[in-house]
């Protein structure tokens, strides 16, 4: 697993899914939510991950909502959606809009598509 801050409240994580290779997941935190995208609990490093999860919802409060590029990906999200009573959204937010086959994230300026990140 490789963990990287994008920006304040903006970190993407990857993951090694076996038969599909390395798969990126995005974490956005707002004042009103933590929005996963693609989130994929890593199999490597599920525990230390998890922990730091828990921390961040604990902390922030807030609801946790999920997104989801493709029918495919919501089976890698494991028991994050139980875990968090996580809303699974297929509709765009304010912090998330979905775009197509990714996301744009109007606070950031940032697009996350196809299991890439784009900043502009």
């Amino acid at each position: 697993m490789q963990v990287q801050r994008l920006a304040d409240g903006l970190w993407s994580w990857t993951s090694e899914v076996e038969g599909r290779g390395e798969l990126a997941s995005l974490y956005v935190e707002s004042s009103t939510a933590i929005s996963l995208l693609d989130p994929i609990v890593p199999p490597e490093d599920a525990v230390r991950f998890l922990r730091a999860l828990d921390r961040d919802v604990a902390r922030h409060g807030g609801s946790v909502d999920v997104f989801f590029s493709s029918a495919d990906d919501a089976a890698l999200a494991g028991d994050i959606v139980e875990r968090y009573g996580a809303a699974i959204r297929t509709e765009s937010t304010v912090d998330v809009e979905i775009d197509g086959d990714g996301f744009w994230l109007p606070a950031h300026r940032t697009r996350f598509a196809k299991r890439a990140v784009l900043q502009l």
